[in-house]
């Protein structure tokens, strides 16, 4: 078990799951800024799955959206706006 430092949870202990495995999916989520034709432009919650061997990123398995009413979308229809 490891303990958090004093400033983050107040020194709870949390469980760490890092079993030596070779490969992990990971899942990510960020804020990201998107343009869609008939929304205009939106900021959505985006996560990435991801495929890692020994920690190093290698491949994205799935991007997806997640809208306000639960509903789950592909990031195709949407692209990126800057």
């Amino acid at each position: 078990m490891q303990y958090l430092p004093a400033g983050n949870r107040k020194g709870r202990k949390i469980k760490s799951k890092n079993h030596m495995k070779l490969i992990h999916i990971k899942r990510r989520t960020k804020r990201e800024k998107r343009f869609s034709e008939k929304m205009g432009m939106l900021y959505t919650n985006v996560t990435y799955v991801k495929k890692a061997i020994l920690g190093v990123p290698l491949k994205t398995l799935f991007v997806y959206r997640k809208t306000y009413y639960g509903e789950i979308k592909l990031c195709e229809d949407c692209s990126m706006a800057y």
